[in-house]
């Protein structure tokens, strides 16, 4: 059983996601709110899970919690990896060491929602605090150089996450299976969500591309305009990605030829028109007809974490209880002196100094002294394991400097008997 206990502390509104991936072979989520936990906000509504394979080698569970604003929020998850006797995984040939290393913890925040319109009239639009800044009475001024480089980031962040759920309803419509009046009315939908799509996204393009001649220009350093072409070049990316889901959808799913080609071209021409942006600035992501096409697969997965890492908090994993356990190891040290100093003491008045009784006793009692000083170690050790957690991890902003919560860790192997029966 693997277990987790979030703890953060913010005070503006917002949510987290983790993401976890293991090589288990099976896993049962549950989530559990102790009594203990009370006095923090805990809502079971609040908390998504979801479990994919990752690959064939690795399963992804992914955790979505909100934050509380303006007070603590906790919580405690366990998870149950059932894995198969014959594999012949057990706590004598999987340790926890071993557990953690395979253990993968992505931590970032959840990307902020918008509506596709939202992104070109919304005040809270990165698209819209680009625009304020180079208008600025002090531009160009290099302290705006971390907030461009931020907004360059969550602009493509955002907008794959809001063509995502532009595109969600249609994903699964089957003109065939539908009624007549309920696929007709999608088509309806469809026709006017690519129309919409294509004029903010022609319109978004302009404008975040009128902003290159004022970053080229302004005296700032030279990483804000190496980011800005990178984002564009992934911006660039994503629309035409999108662009090619939408060509397949209106292709498949509309039945009007009029209406299916005029939109059809549409899509062409603004696929043509990002290829050429890129060509024409000198990116390296353009595919090949002929080849493998393995530099533009390299470069647009790079420009992909380039611009999400915007989302991503920085972690520092610590051993949990250091303090408590050296303050007991101290303990049992001095409980053992105590014995030998007791030993030392009757002897020495028994049978006097310099004597080979005393001698002996002196011996015996530096024995002991030695064994119970290991044997309260050991057991120390194990309670400090039955009431703490494996290890702690500090989770930071990025650029490390403040400390929005912690999470702590603790895994072991149980039995049948030991499971509880609404896991089973």
């Amino acid at each position: 059983m693997a277990q987790k206990e979030y703890h953060f502390d913010l005070s503006t509104n917002g949510s987290a996601s983790a993401e976890a991936k293991s090589p288990s072979q099976g896993v049962y989520p549950e989530f559990v709110w102790p009594q203990q936990l009370e006095r923090y906000e805990t809502h079971p509504a609040h908390i998504l899970q979801r479990l994919d394979a990752h690959d064939r080698y690795q399963l992804e569970l992914k955790l979505d919690y909100e934050l509380i604003e303006g007070r603590q929020t906790r919580y405690e998850v366990q998870t149950y990896f059932f894995v198969p006797r014959s594999l012949g995984i057990s706590a004598d040939t999987y340790s926890r060491s071993e557990f953690f290393r395979d253990l993968q913890n992505h931590i970032r925040l959840k990307t902020p929602e918008f509506a596709l319109p939202d992104l070109l009239n919304s005040p809270e639009s990165p698209l819209h605090r680009l625009e304020q800044i180079v208008q600025a009475a002090d531009w160009p001024n290099a302290r705006y150089a971390d907030a461009l480089i931020t907004s360059f980031k969550f602009l493509r962040a955002i907008l794959k996450s809001t063509l995502r759920e532009h595109w969600r309803p249609f994903a699964k419509f089957d003109r065939a299976a539908e009624p007549r009046a309920a696929s007709t009315k999608t088509e309806i939908r469809l026709s006017l969500a690519t129309e919409q799509f294509l004029y903010v996204i022609a319109e978004l393009s302009r404008r975040f591309r009128q902003l290159y001649p004022i970053i080229a220009a302004a005296n700032l350093p030279d990483d804000v305009l190496r980011a800005y072409e990178l984002t564009d070049e992934s911006i660039s990316l994503l629309i035409e990605e999108n662009m090619l889901g939408a060509y397949e959808l209106v292709s498949e799913k509309m039945v009007s030829q009029s209406q299916r080609e005029g939109l059809r071209k549409a899509l062409r021409i603004a696929i043509l028109r990002e290829t050429n942006h890129r060509r024409k600035h000198g990116a390296g992501s353009i595919m090949s007809r002929s080849g493998h096409n393995e530099e533009f697969l390299y470069r647009s997965s790079v420009l992909k974490k380039f611009t999400s890492s915007v989302l991503y908090l920085s972690t520092a994993v610590e051993r949990e209880g250091v303090t408590q356990e050296q303050l007991l190891y101290a303990l049992a040290a001095g409980i053992s002196m105590i014995f030998a100093t007791v030993i030392a003491f009757y002897a020495q008045r028994v049978y006097g100094n310099f004597t080979t009784p005393l001698f002996v006793a002196l011996v015996v009692g530096y024995m002991f002294k030695d064994r119970i000083k290991e044997f309260g170690r050991a057991f120390f050790a194990r309670s400090l394991h039955n009431r703490l957690y494996d290890r702690r991890i500090v989770v930071k902003t990025l650029d490390g400097e403040h400390e929005i919560g912690h999470i702590r860790e603790k895994v072991r192997f149980m039995s049948e008997r030991d499971t509880p029966p609404a896991v089973l």
